[in-house]
């Protein structure tokens, strides 16, 4: 049987997953919308949609480097003694 702290811990590593797992679906959405803007800029030669993709393309540099973050502490965190 589980001891209380080791329910906590799991419970917590579980947490940290799911939230590791949001930041990626949402940063698979704003990929997926880059890709669909870009293909547009690319049929229709349109400058001001190349110019927004290249914008929002920092958010997901940020966005990855977040996960990045998120998935080193965990394992920093959760590595076996």
């Amino acid at each position: 049987m589980a001891s209380i702290e080791s329910k906590h811990i799991h419970s917590a590593f579980d947490e940290d997953l799911k939230e590791i797992f949001k930041l990626i679906v949402t940063m698979g959405g704003m990929v997926e919308e880059a890709i669909g803007q870009a293909s547009s800029a690319l049929q229709n030669l349109d400058g001001e949609i190349a110019d927004s993709v290249i914008t929002n393309d920092k958010m997901i540099d940020d966005l990855e480097e977040e996960v990045h973050r998120a998935t080193v502490r965990i394992l920093a965190l959760r590595q076996p003694r």
